[in-house]
């Protein structure tokens, strides 16, 4: 009877304390959430379902008596009260993985995470089978003591034990958003997702994490199914986009109908419909079908007005496409681009002014994706200056970009700055190939002249300096086909025959079968005649890049060429009269008829010749004035 009337005691003792305390309650920390509760009632429900022998007590009477009286504390404000007896209680019967994992929750609750998982711990070394509540106890507390393995180890555990507690996975959902553990996180929300009823904000961080790892088929399934939870079109109309996108043409028409039965005026279902039908090859019915929308419905879309000039560029409805891009110059985000397009319109209607100028509306208007634009246009008119101003200041800018303050603190990872600072050193390169061209351009524009010194030498000059740009990228990229055909031809032009050669060989071990590579190696050494060997080496690319483009006029005139070195008359004025008077081929290149000249001139056809002269001179004197034009 002794060890009761201590108990006793005790009580009378605590009693006293709660009688005489300012009722201050200790308070919880902010930590504390509503999966651990869960978990206490979890633990304390499962006293009278205990499956396992119960534990043999090593003080039977105390332990119960305390735990009653832990019981009648329970919606005290007193939690101190409560711990007290709890923990006595936990003494007095040390065997008890009960107890234990009780107490654990219980410090868990009030935010002592530390103490909790010690003694949680304790709990799960005298305990051969570890209950389900126990386990995901053990998993959150690893995880708030940011113990991430054990925590991943028993959140599987839990999983394994009953994979439809959706408090367990949703704690190890957050575990493994903490880590970036995205693999193992979708799989946790495929399987919390229908017990959370597809709850929105679960949903979209899955649809993002299947999109990030480009799991089409899953994201189209789940995205079927949040369509038929939440009737919201935005899920319906992204399942169609992917539909699209993976060539699922008929599936993509009949979930953006179902959109549109809804809500026929909804715009993003109609412009997927429209491109449904683009990329079925039906041009004419996409267009028609989205006026009907824009015109007849009044869809206040300036998106699908966009979509309606752009199909008409494609179908050459220039008149028309014209008047919707004005009209698409008065909105502001379609502005930019709208002007830019505007002066491909003046460029090909051979419109200068116009467009100079529309592409000036759109660099001022979006510098960054259209200055580069701005100098293309200048350089291709002859305004070669104003196009190197502009190059100039672009190299200026990506050579030495670095994010800004407010850049960096919006961008939370290192792989996404590391990702700008690629797509910087990408457009850096991008400035540079573009201004060897507009080098190279100046270069042929002024050799084409051939007037004065001060045009040989500008052009000697800008050929220099377009090798160096050329030199630079092909360090950054030694395979790009690209950048070694521009190095080759420009040191052909430089008159550096064996560094061309080099350059030329270097791209057709990468890429045998470039035919515009294959004639101009072959014409240039046939047209340099500098011994029979290279001639007949010269004839053998030239056939090459004929069995590529059989009928590509320039080849034949190469072959022509050829021929006419090899001493073979008769088949290159074949050739030529085939080129020049078929009527297949359209020619506007004197060369071609200076090639038929001396082919003429030694077969000794006086005639013939007498005709091509006066052919030479029209052309020369048509050149001429081009050349000659402000």
């Amino acid at each position: 009877m002794r060890k009761f009337s201590f108990v006793l005691y005790l009580v009378f003792f605590l009693l006293v304390v709660l009688a005489c305390s300012a009722s201050k309650p200790i308070q919880k920390n902010e930590l504390q959430n509503t999966n651990t509760k869960d978990q206490v009632q979890n633990i304390e429900a499962n006293t009278l379902n205990e499956e396992t022998t119960p534990p043999v007590y090593k003080d039977l009477d105390v332990s119960h008596t305390l735990f009653l009286q832990v019981l009648g504390q329970r919606d005290s404000t007193n939690q101190e009260v409560t711990l007290i007896l709890l923990e006595e209680a936990q003494k007095a019967d040390p065997t008890s993985a009960y107890l234990y994992f009780l107490l654990a929750s219980k410090y868990a609750e009030l935010g002592d995470f530390t103490k909790a998982l010690k003694i949680a711990e304790e709990g799960k070394g005298i305990s051969k089978n570890l209950k389900t509540s126990y386990i995901s106890l053990l998993a959150s507390l690893y995880m708030r003591n940011k113990k991430i393995d054990s925590a991943k180890v028993y959140f599987k555990k839990a999983m394994s034990a009953d994979e439809r507690d959706f408090m367990i996975l949703y704690e190890y959902s957050m575990l493994l958003e903490s880590i970036q553990k995205y693999d193992e996180l979708i799989k946790v929300y495929d399987v919390l997702l229908p017990q959370v009823n597809y709850v929105k904000s679960i949903l979209d961080k899955q649809i993002q994490l299947l999109t990030n790892s480009r799991q089409d088929s899953a994201l189209i399934d789940l995205l079927e199914k949040a369509y038929e939870i939440h009737g919201d079109t935005k899920y319906a109309n992204l399942r169609g986009e992917l539909l699209l996108q993976n060539k699922r043409y008929k599936e993509a028409l009949e979930q953006v109908d179902q959109v549109l039965k809804q809500d026929s005026k909804d715009s993003t279902a109609i412009l997927i419909k429209a491109r449904v039908y683009i990329l079925q090859g039906s041009l004419e019915k996409s267009l028609n079908y989205l006026k009907t929308a824009y015109f007849d419905l009044k869809v206040p879309s300036v998106k699908i007005l966009n979509f309606i000039a752009l199909i008409e560029l494609d179908l050459k409805q220039i008149d028309s496409a014209k008047a919707h891009l004005k009209k698409l110059t008065k909105h502001k985000n379609y502005a930019a681009s709208a002007h830019a397009d505007l002066s491909s319109i003046a460029q090909t209607e051979k419109d200068t002014s116009t467009a100079i100028s529309e592409i000036e509306k759109a660099a001022k208007l979006d510098p960054e994706n259209y200055l580069p634009n701005q100098a293309f246009v200048y350089y291709i008119y002859g305004r070669h200056q104003k196009a190197y101003d502009i190059y100039d200041s672009l190299l200026g800018y990506w050579s030495d970009w670095k994010p800004s303050v407010e850049i960096t603190k919006k961008v939370k990872s290192s792989t996404a700055l590391a990702q700008m600072r690629m797509n910087a050193n990408r457009k850096y390169q991008v400035i540079q190939t573009m201004y060897a061209s507009a080098l190279m351009h100046q270069a042929y524009y002024l050799e084409k002249k051939k007037k004065d010194s001060v045009s040989i030498y500008t052009a000697k000059e800008a050929r220099k300096k377009a090798a160096s740009f050329l030199e630079n990228l092909r360090l950054s990229d030694s395979n790009n086909v690209s950048i070694l055909f521009d190095m080759a031809v420009n040191y052909e032009r430089m008159e550096l025959i064996d560094k061309a050669v080099i350059f030329f060989n270097k791209l057709l071990d990468i890429d045998p079968k470039h035919h515009q590579a294959l004639n101009y190696l072959g014409y240039m050494l046939v047209d340099l005649n500098r011994n029979s060997k290279e001639v007949q080496m010269g004839d053998r690319y030239i056939d090459s890049a004929l069995y590529y483009k059989p009928k590509e006029q320039a080849y034949l005139d190469s072959k022509a060429w050829a021929l006419y070195r090899l001493g073979k008359y008769p088949e290159a004025l074949k050739i030529m009269e085939n080129l020049l008077f078929s009527g297949e081929y359209h020619i506007d290149d004197v060369v071609y008829w200076e090639h038929y000249m001396a082919i003429a001139k030694k077969m000794g056809l006086k005639e013939k010749m007498s005709l091509i002269h006066k052919k030479i001179e029209e052309f020369n004197a048509k050149n001429l004035n081009l050349i000659e034009k402000p």
